[in-house]
Formats: structure tokens, C-alpha cells, sequence
């Protein structure tokens, strides 16, 4: 991402983790794997960030997975 120009850059390994980032930081660019362990995927933290409002209006969330089936 910072060789693309993104000049701030932060990383979650786990659901809760991404949550705790967003309240302190919005990001303009959210890219995600869908498989975030605790029972929980990508859909998931979407839908909770757009509950509680965390995300603006124009951040982008990209959602990436390896999985063969939907």
C-alpha cells in the first residue's frame, strides 16, 4: 500500500483489533480478508462499521478471500 502512495498505513490480525483501529482511526481505504477468526468475517465487520457508523460516507471497503465457493 505505501508503494502505491497510501501514507498511512495500519494492520488488524483479528476482528476486534480492526474495530479498535477504525474508532481511532478512520481510514479512507479498508482492505479485508474475509476470514477474520472468532466466527467472523468480513461481511460481519462491514455490517457492524456501518451500525455504528465508523465508516465515512466515501471510505472504501475491499473485501478479498482465497475461498473456492461462495
Amino acid at each position: 500500500m505505501r508503494q502505491m502512495g497510501a501514507f498511512s498505513v495500519e494492520f488488524s490480525t483479528a476482528y476486534k483489533e480492526a474495530i479498535a483501529c477504525v474508532r481511532r482511526n478512520v481510514p479512507d481505504v479498508i482492505l479485508c480478508d474475509d476470514n477474520l477468526g472468532e466466527k467472523r468475517n468480513g461481511q460481519h465487520l462491514l455490517e457492524e462499521m456501518r451500525r455504528d457508523a465508523l465508516l465515512l460516507e466515501e471510505s472504501v471497503f475491499i473485501m478479498v478471500t482465497a475461498e473456492k465457493v461462495y
